[in-house]
């Protein structure tokens, strides 16, 4: 992967993961779930830096 060139498949990982048909969830702590949260945070933040920095 490039960089600026996120993965197609990063929304649909998370839905996959979220989804109370596959039970992943009650894989992960809380403190894991926190600590993905915080991630996913700061790559949509990222993410909107690229955008404008491209515009």
């Amino acid at each position: 992967m490039e960089s600026g060139n996120p993965p197609e498949d990063h929304d649909d990982l998370i839905e996959l993961v979220a989804s109370d048909e596959t039970g992943f969830l009650s894989l992960f702590s809380q403190q894991q779930l926190h600590e993905f949260m915080l991630f996913e945070r700061e790559y949509r933040l990222s993410q909107l830096e690229l955008q404008e920095e491209l515009s």
